[in-house]
């Protein structure tokens, strides 16, 4: 039996701070010609009836035509190696004959994990036949003659247990176009696995509660964060139905969509109940040459509201010496989030002079945004990451900014007060902070401009003005990649668009730490600036459906792989 959802308000609202990042995991999405909504696969009806209703694992191939497609798009880029037909082949040789396989139809494998704990799963494949008579003659393995026929299609069993059913298995319907589609019942296979899962979990919370193992360097017990997600994991288990998967080529992009579905009246189907998210009208102000683009939309206040029980624990866990100052900052934080409309939207750059971000949000009160930050920057709520600079106000083109810069040197000297770090540990965390946010400390800056609010992070002068450009310009167009990615989530409880450039963010990365000790100097590894790996992730809350997806250049991963080899 699967263990009934634990009724607390307490867990209701942890699992609002855990699952935004379980999203960007589970419903991650990306750019290219495969993008898009839940485009439904066609399952013939004669393959239909021949998944058998208690099949809890469903996987459909397009076609041994579409494979072959596929599998010519990786040997290009990866070489023979990555030829996968043969293996494909290989298996399904041990059983019939392949070449009476119709290669343009699609091809069903069904799987029935129900005795999984007490026995093998009963696994057949559904092929498509160009010879009835001519294929079963050729048929081998545990039990031919538990083979079905209906119309063109046979099944046909790999182990011993399968039998056609009077009705097919839901998990024929809806299931999502590819090349591989794959449905899986989850609250069916969680079931059947639940004394395994609970097992390891009964012995996860064991190792918990030993200190070393929970013990971080700077003297955090990080014991009460792990408790939250294996709390977070098992009401996941409680509320989850069904997963689907598609995996799809287009050219040289690889997309993988899944949409994920939560039973009604589950914890996870009230997350973010009632919200709404945009941000359309923040979206154009990101500069999108950057590494990293992030567009989140979603309910802020409401969002911030539900991760509260999650803050208060990982506050919790910080050095007492830091503690007040960062429950106070995270307070008036919760204040700001109030205060803004919509989403946000922002970007993140490493380069060699460290690291620099922006991020852009709406709000119907700029003024009250603008009076809480500049009261945090005139507090002690910054002394949990540092001493901070007296803030300075600024006029950079027709915008007014405030800004203050953080030295991170007396938060790491405050960790090194909670366990044993002699001074060459210490010089080095500083070095690596200097590295990091700059020999002056990171810069932190707000201003505000037609109802938009531009908070910067980090770089350097250049940057500051280049963000606060970007801010009194004006939306621009976003690029075709993001707006289809943002087009395709818009109007769920919560959304998040994400486009990586893995070559951008790694070549800048070993710029700026080629001038820490033990590091290789500049010049001595492979330049990556003319590289480019993109990945445009996006997800959204729709109802009781998480979906989303992710697709990649293949020709791009192979070029900054081959690049990456030469490291």
């Amino acid at each position: 039996m699967r263990n009934n959802p634990r009724e607390t308000t307490m867990k209701k609202n942890i699992l609002g701070a855990l699952l935004p990042f379980s999203a960007i995991l589970l419903t991650a999405a990306c750019g290219g010609e495969v993008i898009g909504g839940p485009a439904l696969a066609s399952v013939p009806d004669d393959l239909a009836a021949l998944v058998p209703p208690n099949t809890t694992l469903y996987i459909q191939l397009d076609s041994l035509d579409s494979l072959d497609e596929s599998q010519a798009l990786f040997t290009s880029e990866f070489g023979e190696q990555a030829a996968f037909r043969p293996v494909l082949d290989q298996m399904l040789g041990e059983v019939m004959d392949v070449d009476l396989i119709d290669t343009t139809r699609p091809i069903g494998v069904t799987i029935d994990l129900s005795s999984a704990m007490s026995g093998p799963p009963i696994v057949a494949f559904v092929v498509p036949v160009r010879d009835t008579d001519g294929f079963l003659g050729s048929l081998s393995g545990p039990d031919p003659s538990a083979a079905a026929v209906e119309g063109t299609y046979v099944g046909v069993p790999i182990s011993p247990g399968y039998v056609r059913g009077e009705e097919t298995s839901p998990l024929t319907d809806s299931l999502l176009a590819g090349d591989l589609s794959v449905r899986a019942d989850l609250a069916a296979i969680i079931e059947v696995f639940d004394p395994m899962i609970q097992d390891g979990i009964e012995q996860m919370g064991m190792e918990f509660d030993d200190p070393q193992m929970t013990a971080l360097a700077v003297g955090m017990e990080i014991a009460p964060i792990l408790d939250l997600y294996v709390d977070g994991f098992q009401s996941f288990m409680d509320s989850a139905e069904t997963l689907d998967l598609a995996l799809e080529a287009d050219g040289s992009q690889l997309g993988l969509r899944m949409a994920f579905t939560v039973a009604e009246g589950s914890e996870l189907a009230e997350f973010a109940a009632g919200a709404t998210s945009g941000v359309r009208d923040v979206a154009g102000y990101v500069d999108q040459d950057s590494a990293i683009v992030f567009l989140m939309g979603l309910d802020s206040g409401a969002m911030y509201d539900s991760m509260q029980p999650y803050m208060d624990t990982i506050f919790g866990i910080y050095p007492e010496v830091m503690r007040d100052s960062l429950m106070a900052y995270m307070d008036s934080y919760q204040e700001i989030m109030h205060l803004l409309d919509g989403g946000m939207a922002g970007s993140m750059d490493i380069q060699p002079g460290g690291m620099r971000f922006s991020y852009y949000m709406a709000s119907d009160d700029t003024e009250a945004v603008i009076a809480k930050m500049t009261e945090m920057f005139n507090s002690d709520m910054l002394d949990f990451m540092g001493e901070a600079s007296e803030p300075e106000t600024l006029e950079i083109g027709g915008l007014t900014v405030m800004r203050s810069r953080i030295d991170f040197g007396n938060m790491v000297a405050a960790l090194s007060t909670e366990t044993e770090v002699d001074a060459t540990e210490l010089e080095a965390m500083n070095d690596m902070m200097a590295t990091i946010y700059g020999p002056d400390g990171l810069q932190m800056a707000f201003a505000a401009s037609d109802g938009v609010i531009a908070f910067i992070g980090g770089g350097d002068e250049d940057y500051l003005r280049k963000a606060c450009a970007n801010l009194e310009r004006g939306p621009m167009e976003l690029s075709a990649d993001l707006e289809r990615a943002l087009s395709s989530v818009e109007g769920g409880r919560m959304s998040f668009v994400m486009r990586m450039d893995f070559a951008r963010y790694m070549g800048g990365t070993i710029a700026m730490m080629s001038s820490m000790p033990g590091m290789p100097p500049a010049g001595s590894v492979p330049d990556l600036s003319g590289q480019s790996a993109n990945i445009l992730m996006h997800g959204v809350v729709d109802g009781l459906v998480w979906r989303g997806g992710i697709s990649v250049d293949l020709k791009e991963i192979s070029a900054f792989a081959s690049a990456m080899g030469d490291l």
